[in-house]
C-alpha cells in the first residue's frame, strides 16, 4: 500500500516552578505552526510489517518536490524506518534493491540511474527499534575516479545505516518531460515491495 502522510510534531514540556536550578538562558520559542499551516508530505510511503519506507526527491534547495526545473539536479533520498518496539531483520544491505532509484520516461522507457556502484561496511543486517536507514544520491554529482576518495551519497546527522553511492560517469541533466523512478525493495527477507513516484522536468 502506498500512502502520502504528513509530519506529525510532538512537544514535552517538564514543569520546574518548583526547581532550585538557577535559569538558564535558552533560545526563544518558536512558535507552534497549526495543523493547516503543515507542508504537506510530497514523496511516497510505503508500510512492511514493522518497516516504514518513504521515497522522496529533493532539488538543490533540500525542498521536497515533484517538480523540476530543466538542469536542476534531482537528490533522491529513500528511508527506512523500524516502527515497531522490537528488532526487525532484514536482507543484507547490498542485496535490498539492485535497481534504487532506476529512471524512466512516462511511455515506460528506461533513461538510467544516478550511481554506479555502492559501499557498506555494516555486517549486521537489522534494524533496532527506532532506527533510520537513509539512502541519498545525486543525479547530477560529478564523477569520481576511486570510490574511497568521495561519496554522492550526503547523510543526514539521523542516519544510523550509512550506504554510500558513487558514480564512474557523469549523468545528462533530464530534458522537459514527465518520468518517474520505480524500483523494487526487499527490506524483509523473503518479501518484495515496488515503489514508484512520479515526477516532471519543466
Amino acid at each position: 500500500m502506498i500512502a502520502g502522510i504528513g509530519t506529525l510534531s510532538i512537544s514535552c514540556n517538564g514543569d520546574d516552578s518548583g526547581s532550585d536550578l538557577p535559569n538558564i538562558p535558552s533560545e526563544p520559542a518558536v512558535p507552534e505552526k497549526n495543523v493547516s499551516e503543515e507542508e504537506p508530505f510530497v514523496g511516497v510511503t510505503c508500510i512492511e510489517d514493522s518497516v516504514k519506507i518513504q521515497l522522496q526527491l529533493f532539488n538543490s534547495d533540500s525542498v521536497a518536490v515533484d517538480t523540476f526545473t530543466e538542469g536542476e539536479d534531482i537528490i533522491f533520498k529513500l528511508s527506512v524506518t523500524n516502527i515497531s518496539s522490537e528488532w526487525v531483520f532484514t536482507t543484507p544491505i547490498l542485496e535490498f534493491s539492485e535497481n534504487i532509484f532506476d529512471v524512466y520516461s512516462s511511455d515506460g522507457t528506461y533513461v538510467g540511474k544516478p550511481w554506479d556502484g555502492r559501499l557498506t561496511f555494516l555486517v549486521h543486517s537489522f534494524l533496532t527499534p527506532d532506527m533510520l536507514q537513509e539512502h541519498f544520491c545525486s543525479w547530477l554529482e560529478e564523477p569520481i575516479e576511486a570510490p574511497e576518495t568521495k561519496y554522492t551519497e550526503e547523510f543526514s546527522p539521523t542516519a544510523r545505516r550509512p550506504i554510500r553511492y558513487y558514480k564512474l560517469e557523469r549523468r545528462q541533466p533530464l530534458p522537459k518531460g514527465s518520468y518517474y523512478t520505480q524500483f523494487e525493495v526487499s527490506i524483509i527477507e523473503g518479501k518484495t515491495l515496488t515503489i514508484r513516484m512520479d515526477f516532471k522536468i519543466v
